[in-house]
């Protein structure tokens, strides 16, 4: 599955003519929610999904006359039936799903474009779209938003001043995740943050074991003492840490320049009687998790890996679960 983020650099790429296809609405439940978009080429070729397999082949067919009239088009899928005459047909989703296609114009690609640069700048971008009655396209505004806004929930709403339709869609940065030590045991955790759409900072003063050739799916790459490390961060409240270097001095170097500064999430690798030797407190902090991960009886680094990136995973549902407001049908 690709975040829209991963979608904008596939459309960087490419001068072929597509359709952004995108889910504006659901009535009922689900796979996938409502801002998960995919992108189609005229020769059948796509990236991302909208469903688990059930939907795709047949959007891929519905483009065709979206390529054919350059033009916008919303299509419904009724999954409440669990028949193999409907599209349900058992597949576990029990809603209806509304899927806007729309043919990607030279305007609107300049636009997402627009949104690629500001999101990868650490802009958040809130996505509208101006629909008639009939859920036929209007207009679309991308604009820039402060981090209030993101308290919107995806979906469809009404503007009950000016009597209009919007779907709005609020896209933010990649979540960044730093890790501080790169040993082997890095290597599934930096793995699967890359796969669940987390930018990835790694952090080491090992120069040799700190590089792109080893850690290809690593975005960042800092390299010096752990304070050095910590100055150079711009840590953020939605920033999540992992501290798993296997050095008792560097992690406390680097624990004391961190455990002030704002994150949503601090792992700390090890058991808690070492974590509260590295913090010289007789207590851990309710907002320090230690030892980082869910307590799922993870052993290795591979299992030690899903533990830790479901911990975080969790944390950064729940925060967006806190933040939506029910303003929308």
């Amino acid at each position: 599955m690709k975040t829209f983020i991963d979608l904008l650099e596939v459309i960087a790429h490419s001068d072929e003519r597509c359709v952004l296809a995108t889910i504006i609405h659901i009535e009922g439940s689900a796979y996938l929610k409502e801002g998960t978009s995919m992108i189609i080429y005229e020769d059948g070729k796509y990236a991302g999904i909208l469903s688990a397999s059930c939907l795709e082949e047949d959007v891929i067919i519905r483009t065709k006359e979206v390529f054919e009239n350059e033009c916008s088009q919303t299509i419904m899928y009724d999954m409440r039936k669990e028949d193999d005459l409907s599209w349900g047909q058992g597949a576990g989703c029990n809603g209806l799903i509304y899927i806007l296609l729309e043919f990607v114009t030279v305007g609107l690609k300049d636009e997402l474009m627009l949104t690629k640069e500001r999101l990868e700048n650490g802009k958040s971008i809130l996505h509208k779209k101006e629909l008639s009655y009939q859920l036929s396209l209007i207009n679309n505004l991308f604009s820039e938003t402060a981090g209030g806004e993101k308290i919107q929930k995806n979906g469809l709403f009404m503007d009950q001043v000016n009597r209009s339709l919007y779907y709005c869609c609020f896209y933010a940065p990649k979540p960044r995740i730093i890790i501080f030590g790169v040993g082997a045991d890095a290597e599934p955790l930096v793995s699967l943050a890359f796969q669940a759409g987390f930018h990835v900072v790694l952090a080491d003063w090992r120069p040799a074991l700190t590089s792109k050739q080893s850690f290809l799916e690593a975005k960042e790459f800092i390299i010096g003492t752990p304070e050095e490390i910590a100055d150079q961060i711009h840590f953020s409240e939605t920033d999540f840490v992992v501290v798993m270097s296997h050095s008792f001095l560097k992690d406390q170097q680097f624990l004391t320049r961190v455990i002030d500064k704002e994150w949503k999430y601090l792992g700390i690798l090890g058991p808690k009687e070492r974590t509260m030797r590295l913090l010289n407190k007789k207590y851990i902090p309710g907002s320090v998790s230690s030892p980082a991960g869910l307590s799922i009886g993870a052993r290795g680094p591979n299992e030690i890996a899903v533990s830790i990136m479901a911990e975080i995973i969790q944390k950064l549902r729940l925060s967006e679960r806190k933040s939506v407001k029910n303003d929308f049908i």
